[in-house]
């Protein structure tokens, strides 16, 4: 990856880091590495279960099969389960939705016995879990309290006795209009990364309405196709660049190209 002193002669490219506080520190290292300045607006917020009841313990523990569908997952599942419940000694295989899931699991010595490949996702997923094979298997799917609901009918429709074990809430933190107008104005991004739909989403909703012809005029750095779709549909008429695989290093490589071209 390139080091700051490439560019030095350049305005410094300011990008608009969305994550939620405690999810953004390594993001915007990398940003800062490349002389790139950073705006943090967080637009989203999580809040972790402080606990949950037995009887959700152990349905989750008596799965053939748990799948983890984000690091906020993985984190919040384990501030609420017996120590050691997803290592030593368990009867279930463990799933990962992709790959800083799986990296997140892989830190607390969690060995992932399905995962799919870097690009991630549930249709990746699901065609790895091949459903129709997993009819009257007992399926938990670790995950926040909303979510996309594809990964769960399919496993549903194929006769799999699939749940969610939600461990943590997401949110649209709240913002002062009149700060974050300021902000936008006096700053100025000439780029935008987003992680989720809701993500971008909640951007519009805590940005003043007459801050919206700037952030349509913003390139955007998002995880997904989906995300791109909405952008479009949102009225993102600038540049949308999607992260293949997701994740932070990608989206580091866009906005490094979008240095390159300053």
């Amino acid at each position: 990856m390139a080091i700051a002193s490439r560019y030095s002669e350049l305005r410094k490219l300011r990008v608009l880091v969305t994550r939620a506080e405690h999810q953004a520190d390594r993001f915007t290292a990398g940003l800062q590495t490349l002389g790139i300045e950073v705006v943090h607006l967080p637009t989203m917020a999580i809040e972790f279960y402080q606990s949950i009841n037995n009887g959700e313990i152990e349905s989750t523990l008596s799965s053939d099969i748990v799948i983890f569908t984000s690091t906020n997952a993985v984190t919040g599942a384990l501030r609420l389960f017996p120590r050691h419940a997803f290592t030593a000694g368990r009867s279930f295989g463990i799933a990962s939705i992709g790959t800083a899931t799986t990296e997140a699991l892989q830190h607390h010595s969690i060995n992932v016995e399905i995962a799919p490949p870097l690009s991630g996702g549930s249709e990746q997923l699901l065609e790895i879990l091949d459903p129709p094979k997993l009819t009257g298997s007992k399926v938990t799917i670790v995950r926040g309290d909303s979510g996309r609901d594809k990964l769960l009918q399919q496993l549903q429709n194929s006769g799999v006795v699939a749940r969610y074990q939600p461990v943590y809430r997401r949110y649209c933190p709240p913002t002062d209009p009149v700060e974050v107008r300021n902000l936008l104005k006096k700053q100025c991004p000439d780029a935008i990364s987003i992680t989720s739909n809701d993500g971008l989403l909640n951007l519009l909703k805590i940005a003043p309405v007459d801050t919206h012809r700037q952030l349509f005029a913003t390139a955007l750095l998002v995880n997904s196709d989906r995300c791109a779709t909405l952008a479009r549909k949102l009225g993102f008429q600038s540049q949308v660049l999607i992260a293949k695989p997701p994740g932070d290093t990608t989206q580091l490589e866009l906005a490094e190209s979008l240095l390159r071209i300053r």
